[in-house]
């Protein structure tokens, strides 16, 4: 029997092999979705690693003691307690101690941080001198020791430091503590890890990087101090954040925290960012795991399917051959074994040879894509499913004609074979995919369960539904055409609509060609997301974070780095408001139509009209550069005054909160009204005038302000044209104040209560009234949002847009120059920043440097595009591709073997119709279209198939983690994108169609002696 066999698979070798290599193919498939997994696992967390803070990746144990330790020792050594509580596993602990001393500077109140680290040296570049060896040493910072004039073998007598409460000044609390200076260093790298979160090298009042002075153990110890604060960081190597490791550490650091916890005091506390940087991992890792499986599994049945094609169209074209082997009386287990043997030996042998190489191939992909090894652990469970699949999927391939009768198998004729069984399984198939889709929408997207068949499901309900649409009009088309007597035509056609197993061929390839559209759909889609995401979240071509200053200095100072407004843009995030307040940003927009990345689908008015509608014509602001405001007032009338002072409101130009100074009491008549303003000999703007009445009940007075005057030589601080124009001022809630032109000046008329906010009163119209909002929600008439200064303001709606740069679908947008005018101070903003567009010369940060900004952090478009793509989603839709590709070169090559095996029955039927008469062009059209139509009806229903999937699970294809911008991604892909692919597709199969038409012609030619009649 096994001499048989192997005659068998010597004589059938070409089948044989490609059956190996189907059941090889189907086993690589199989364990390439989890080594993917484990390679975009390892990728996703490498990664976040690299992106993430310092204090993400790492741990602080920090003692805050109020009193030097025992000179005996009588307490632990934190460093040891430290590093022995935190024993974790590739985790480096670094002890380190920080004391403010006084000393150093020369200015005598002028604190300076003194720290050991342990391993200093190890970390730092001498300039000059040496580094720490003996005890009473210290190194300083190149700036410093340059600043200050101090050189190597100096001297530096310092003493603690500590903040006197009432005057918050330093002030000297130990004795004085000699030190030599041995060494002048700078920092190579002062972001890297081991400097921890501890803020080392932050960057100073005058904007420049600190320097402290780094000192040893021992010389911490002699100095005389009363407070110290003891840390241990633990920082981690690669190995801690292993994805096989992230779950043990999570355990660790719940371990850690209580274990500080349990010490029972306060005085020891525990600081990490770890369990963010993990939670962000999990997540990709989550969307990754979702979407691998989505492409995996239905590779892998498409694998099984081409076998149990393949496996059919063989065995039913031996049907004779078996059924002479059951005639002679051959037992059943003999037939099955004949039947099956050189079957399931190649099968075995394509699935064992699999396993290596689909470990080795994404081996390779990974290393190749995901800059690594891919993983080679827990495949073998997959492959070992596969193989029995591909095994399961041959021997129900046969089962037919195992159980037919010897009749029926010596007849040489199949049975239609698409009766109520196969109607039956088409309708479950249908309602499955029907259920899975409804299922996935109630599981709010999760593509988790059945969900992640729903694609393939739906791929191959259409398939289905197609093939039952397309076969019976191949069958009429045919019919028609036979009677026309167009008989290549007509042989083609029935090809595909009476061709036992015709079908199934047909929707092998529609899910071939259907699983490529939606993988490039899929892909597309999420490129163009993750592109206008990264687009829409930057909001410009680069974006430069600035240490705060004032809103007006950064104003001022962007508008002076650029003059012609080409390229800069000053941009300030809004304060938070309540609840379900939109985010605000204030920009400059002046400048938004060059700066910002606007997109189209913000929708709206563009830029240019965007600035229009935010800066309505208002006048300039009045400042004040002096050191005393004088106001000429007259007091005309009197009624049931108490105690009421006239204040002025003044906001310093370079910071701070407004200033609000009392002018003092008014008095019936003419009076001149005069108060110091100390803050604004740099600059104030005049923010509006209040009346206070600290009495009781109400009162009503008519003032005329006459004139405003500086108490320097500058004199009048408004004309008094201006100042007696009605509309250079606006009253100010709440209401009851009247505004005229008097013969002596502004008169004004008002009615209050006791205790009026100073700032109630009238103000410049150098603000708006409203300030002017573009919102991508409707804000309701008298709406009320938070101002720059932290206080509502009323604002009205003045354009409605679908999107806003960094905002998304989300926010509000206002003129930062107003904005900062409506604001009642001028202090520097929650972040604020710099945008450039992409005309910015390469010595913008010069610019801005010697305009006086110091940039903190600089990132661009194109690197937030560059995270994106090294996220889980986009790892896993590049294997959806990988796959889908795979999947048309399966179908590629079930069709080869489908139409080898059926090679010589076609030859011997147009060989048949030769003799009875048939041309020889008809006989090769027939040959040639018998495979083209199959291939192109089933290449336009794979494009319907394609998009039916896509329209029911799209939306729930996660692209990127989700992110605090809101912004929908695109529905549909570029068209040239998803055609172009398609092609390539239909072209491969045509190219198979046509070498089999080859080479059936071939064969049939080659029985040209049989042939009779005319040509």
């Amino acid at each position: 029997m096994s001499r048989l066999i192997w005659l068998m698979l010597r004589n059938r070798w070409a089948q044989a092999l490609t059956l190996a290599v189907l059941a090889l193919v189907a086993t690589a498939a199989a364990v390439a979705g989890p080594a993917y997994l484990g390679a975009i696992d390892r990728a996703v967390a490498e990664h976040e690693v690299h992106d993430a803070t310092p204090d993400e990746r790492s741990m602080s144990v920090a003692d805050s003691m109020s009193q030097q330790s025992d000179d005996n020792g009588g307490g632990p050594d934190f460093s040891q307690v430290g590093a022995a509580l935190i024993g974790m596993p590739d985790f480096t602990p670094v002890f380190s101690v920080d004391v403010t001393v006084l000393g150093v500077e020369t200015s005598p109140t002028a604190p300076s941080r003194f720290a050991f680290r342990q391993d200093t040296c190890a970390h730092l570049v001498m300039v000059r001198g040496r580094c720490l060896i003996g005890g009473s040493e210290v190194v300083i910072g190149q700036r410093t020791a340059d600043r200050l004039g101090i050189r190597s073998g100096a001297t530096v007598t310092v003493r603690f430091a500590q903040l006197d409460p009432r005057t918050q000044v330093f002030v000297p609390a130990g004795a004085p503590y000699t030190l030599t200076v041995v060494g002048v260093y700078r920092v190579s790298d002062p972001d890297a890890p081991y400097w921890g979160t501890h803020a080392y090298f932050d960057l100073d009042a005058s904007g420049a990087p600190s320097e402290p002075v780094f000192t040893n153990r021992a010389a911490i110890e002699t100095l005389d101090h009363a407070g110290e604060v003891d840390i241990v960081d633990v920082q981690g190597d690669p190995a801690a954040f292993a994805p096989d490791h992230l779950e043990a550490l999570r355990a660790e650091l719940a371990e850690v925290n209580q274990r500080v916890g349990g010490l029972g005091t306060s005085q020891i506390s525990v600081t990490t960012g770890i369990p963010n940087l993990l939670d962000r991992i999990d997540r990709e890792r989550k969307l990754a795991h979702q979407l691998v499986p989505v492409a995996g599994v239905p590779l892998v049945a498409l694998a099984w399917f081409v076998i149990f094609l393949a496996v059919g169209y063989g065995t039913g074209d031996r049907r004779f051959e078996l059924g002479l082997v059951a005639l002679r009386g051959a037992s059943r287990p003999t037939r099955w074994l004949l039947a099956s043997g050189e079957y399931l030996i190649a099968i075995v042998i394509g699935a064992i040879v699999g396993y290596p190489v689909g470990l080795a191939a994404m081996g390779a992909l990974a290393s190749v894509r995901l800059d690594g090894p891919g993983s080679t652990s827990g495949a073998l469970p997959y492959a070992l499913v596969a193989g029995v699949g591909a095994v399961l999927a041959a021997l129900l391939a046969q089962r037919r004609e195992l159980f037919t009768p010897v009749a029926d198998l010596l007849r040489r004729v199949t049975g239609g074979g698409r009766g109520w069984r196969s109607l039956a399984v088409e309708a479950v198939v249908v309602l499955l995919a029907v259920v899975a889709a409804v299922q996935l929408r109630v599981a709010n997207g999760q593509l988790t369960g059945i969900g992640i068949l729903v694609p393939a499901l739906v791929i191959l309900a259409v398939a289905l539904l197609g093939a039952r649409a397309v076969v019976p009009l191949a069958s009429r088309y045919g019919a028609r055409a036979l009677r026309r007597g167009r008989m290549g035509g007509a042989l083609a056609a029935f090809q595909l609509g009476r061709r036992p197993g015709a079908h199934r061929l047909f929707v092998l390839l529609v899910f071939a060609v259907a699983l490529l559209g939606f993988a490039t759909t899929a892909s597309q889609v999420a490129a163009q997301a993750r592109a206008a995401q990264a687009r829409v979240t930057s909001g410009a071509t680069r974006v430069l974070t600035i240490r705060p200053v004032t809103r007006l200095k950064l104003l001022n100072a962007t508008r002076a780095a650029d003059p012609a407004g080409r390229y800069a843009m000053a941009v300030v995030n809004g304060q938070p408001g309540a609840p379900g307040d939109p985010p605000q940003l204030a920009v400059d927009t002046t400048r938004l139509a060059t700066a910002a990345l606007w997109q189209p689908g913000y929708g709206g008015p563009g830029p240019r009209q965007l600035a229009a509608l935010l800066r309505p014509g208002l006048p300039d602001p009045t400042v004040l550069r002096a050191r005393a405001i004088e106001l000429d007032v007259t007091n005309d009338n009197l009624a049931k005054l108490v105690d009421v002072h006239l204040v002025v409101v003044l906001a310093p130009l370079s910071g701070g909160s407004p200033l609000t100074e009392d002018l003092g009491r008014l008095f019936p008549g003419d009076q001149r009204m005069v108060t110091q303003v100390d803050d604004c000999a740099d600059g104030c703007r005049l923010v509006g005038f209040g009346a206070v009445n600290s009495g009781s009940g109400g009162f009503g007075l008519r003032v005329t302000l006459r004139q405003i005057r500086t108490g320097g030589p500058a004199g009048l601080l408004m004309p008094a044209a201006a100042l007696a124009d009605p509309s250079s001022w606006r009253p100010q809630v709440p209401a009851g104040i009247t505004l005229s032109r008097g013969a002596g000046g502004l008169e004004i008329y008002y009615h209050g209560n006791s205790g009026t906010a100073a700032e109630g009163w009238i103000t410049p119209a150098d603000r708006p009234a409203l300030l002017p909002v573009a919102a991508t929600t409707a804000l309701p008439p008298n709406a009320l949002l938070v101002g720059l200064d932290g206080r509502d303001a009323p604002v009205t709606e003045v354009a409605r847009v679908d999107g806003l740069p960094r905002l998304g679908s989300h926010g509000v947008l206002v003129d930062l120059e107003y904005a900062d005018r409506a604001a009642s101070d001028a202090s520097a903003g929650d972040v604020e920043q710099v945008w450039l567009g992409p005309s910015a010369p390469p010595d913008v940060l010069s610019r801005l440097r010697t305009q006086g900004l110091v940039v903190t952090a600089d990132s661009r478009v194109a690197q937030l595009r560059s995270e994106l793509d090294s996220q889980g989603p986009a790892l896993a839709l590049w294997f959806h591709l990988l796959t889908a590709g795979l999947a048309v070169l399966l179908a590629a090559g079930g069709s080869w073997l489908v139409a080898a095996v059926d090679r010589n029955g076609r030859a011997g039927d147009l060989r048949a119709l030769r003799v009875q008469g048939m041309s020889r062009a008809a006989t090769s059209r027939a040959g040639l279209w018998g495979y083209l139509v199959v291939v192109l009806a089933a290449g336009l229903v794979g494009l319907v198939a394609a998009a039916a999937a896509w329209l029911v699970t799209g939306t729930e294809i996660p692209m990127f983690v989700s992110r605090s911008v809101p912004w929908p991604p695109p529905t549909w892909p570029a068209p040239g994108a998803v055609f172009g692919s398609w092609a390539i597709a239909v072209a491969v199969l045509v190219g198979v169609a046509l070498v089999a038409a080859y080479d059936l012609r071939r064969k049939v030619r080659r029985y040209g002696q049989l042939e009779t009649g005319r040509d």
